[in-house]
């Protein structure tokens, strides 16, 4: 989550500071936010994706 520090810092001074917001940077935020979602949920994915799934065949 520390991820999103620099994300929320942007966005802050946009609104306090009047920062303009370039498309690059909504792009670098959105890559980031990418980064992180992939990082926190491939494994649970990963996991997922290996587990063997049981055949039910009737007998």
């Amino acid at each position: 989550m520390t991820l999103l520090v620099p994300v929320f810092g942007m966005g802050t001074a946009v609104l306090w500071l009047g920062e303009p917001m370039p498309v690059w940077k909504l792009t670098a935020a959105g890559l980031v936010i990418l980064g992180l979602a992939v990082s926190v949920f491939y494994p649970r994915l990963h996991r997922v994706w290996l587990t063997p799934r049981s055949s039910h065949t009737a007998s």
